[in-house]
């Protein structure tokens, strides 16, 4: 019987989070909580890290399947409730019922985008960007931001619950703004997807 040489191509983190269509951070945590076996394991240097494509692979698939999920193109609409303050004893109260309707988009894993118009039309959007971790198989926590020219920001920390294919099906959380809508006034509170769009 001839014995042949099987040769195991190792790769670099990056690779490996580009075959995987996943982000370097999500595989450097999964590396670093030992849910994936790396060959050089040192955590600090996860750049130098090289890791076996086949048990990444099968892993991934097995107990990871919505790794990434943000699937680039979903959008929600958003309520939101909470006070607004606008000045010396100027604070209102808001709800579903007369808050400003806003709908978000997932682009990736590290960015959505906001917007106050369905069909997000130009120059009713802004970009939000940070990060989430995976907390169990159905959901994920995440926290994102943007701070404008003006200094004006925006501040969201949150859970997505997805689904078995990785498609998020909801999401909530809380938020913090001063200044993005009106000049002089700061608002925060709990917000939830209410319509899936897509």
């Amino acid at each position: 019987m001839k014995r042949t040489d099987t040769a195991i191509k190792l790769l670099t983190l990056a690779e490996a989070a580009t075959i995987l269509k996943i982000s370097k951070r999500i595989l450097h945590r999964m590396i670093q909580h030992r849910q994936i076996p790396a060959l050089n394991d040192r955590p600090r240097r996860w750049t130098m890290n090289k890791l076996r494509l086949s048990t990444l692979a099968i892993i991934a698939l097995l107990l990871c399947p919505s790794l990434s999920f943000a699937f680039p193109g979903e959008i929600f609409k958003i309520e939101t409730a909470g006070k607004e303050y606008c000045g010396d004893f100027d604070v209102t109260v808001f709800n579903a019922g007369n808050n400003i309707d806003l709908w978000v988009r997932l682009d990736s894993d590290t960015q959505l985008t906001v917007s106050l118009t369905s069909n997000f039309a130009p120059g009713s959007t802004f970009p939000m960007v940070g990060f989430f971790y995976q907390v169990n198989g159905k959901s994920a926590a995440f926290v994102g931001g943007v701070l404008f020219v003006d200094n004006s920001y925006a501040t969201i920390q949150g859970t997505a619950t997805f689904n078995k294919l990785g498609q998020v099906t909801k999401l909530a959380g809380t938020f913090i703004q001063s200044e993005v809508l009106f000049l002089g006034c700061f608002s925060s509170g709990p917000f939830k997807s209410v319509q899936k769009l897509n």
